[in-house]
């Protein structure tokens, strides 16, 4: 009985040998394209670290990703990247690799990869990216049509290429001339903000939050223009606009301060007595 046992165990051993070495090992190659997907499985094995479904990016793009796949001996298939539905390229090198023995069933391993791939510089507007894992079998010359790649996880996210800077609008201040010293600065921007500035008279960028006072303006000309950085780090830039300010200039419709009317009775004074006098002598 025992040795019955032995005997079993090891036939039964040399039968998941013989499986575990008939699996190909897969070629090393520079594309995996074009394949012939007869079969899809989860997509559970494949995780797109980078960039984020639906998220917003700069050239270069970075991919970021893992693939986790089991398998006797801790055999491990082809990773291949797809760029808006392209060839599949093959991605061989890894930043990382570990592998796991697992308790069942026997001499299965779990082999966990992680990589990153820059890609080509990317128009601007909507673009997708698909990771694959599976197999590629190369057939035999005598049977090409078994040259195909069965994939066993996939992973697509779709993202967009940003680089317009935002567009600066509705500014508060005018090409006029202003009679106070403080002035309010408002604006709006197109897109959300990591940043935000103004340069008074070219002295430099002033950071804000938002809308915001000028306060102590001198009396002359000055120019303003609005910077502003989107969440990617585009700058958009107002128009220059050139304004002037003149506290002594009385606008029309305002009340006159005592100072000015004083000034104004002395003045009128003045030109009734030298217009008397004018008469006088002239008679």
């Amino acid at each position: 009985m025992k040795k019955a046992l032995i005997v079993a165990i090891f036939i039964s051993f040399l039968l998941i040998t013989s499986v575990a070495e008939a699996q190909p090992e897969p070629p090393n190659v520079s594309t995996l394209g074009p394949p012939v997907f007869y079969h899809y499985g989860s997509d559970e094995g494949v995780k797109i670290l980078s960039p984020k479904n639906e998220s917003k990016c700069v050239n270069p793009v970075q991919l970021s990703f893992t693939v986790e796949a089991d398998g006797f001996f801790g055999q491990f298939g082809n990773v291949g990247v797809s760029l808006d539905g392209g060839v599949i390229n093959s991605v061989t090198n890894f930043i990382s690799k570990s592998v796991e023995e697992l308790d069942y069933p026997l001499y299965w391993y779990r082999t966990t990869v992680k990589a990153n791939v820059k890609l080509p510089t990317l128009s601007e507007g909507t673009h997708n990216i698909t990771v694959y894992y599976g197999w590629q079998y190369q057939g035999i010359p005598e049977n090409p049509s078994l040259e195909r790649y069965e994939v066993f996880a996939q992973r697509t996210v779709k993202f967009s290429i940003d680089e317009s800077p935002p567009t600066i609008s509705g500014l508060s201040i005018s090409n006029k001339t202003y009679n106070l010293e403080d002035i309010p600065l408002n604006f709006d921007v197109d897109e959300n903000t990591s940043w935000a500035a103004y340069n008074l008279d070219n002295q430099g960028n002033v950071t804000v939050q938002g809308n915001v006072t000028l306060t102590g303006l001198s009396d002359g000309y000055h120019s303003i223009v609005v910077y502003a950085n989107d969440t990617l780090g585009n700058m958009g830039e107002s128009e220059t606009v050139f304004f002037t300010i003149d506290t002594l200039k009385t606008p029309i419709g305002e009340p006159l301060t005592p100072a000015i009317v004083l000034v104004s009775v002395i003045l009128i004074v003045m030109g009734v007595v030298l217009l008397t006098y004018f008469k006088k002598r002239k008679h």
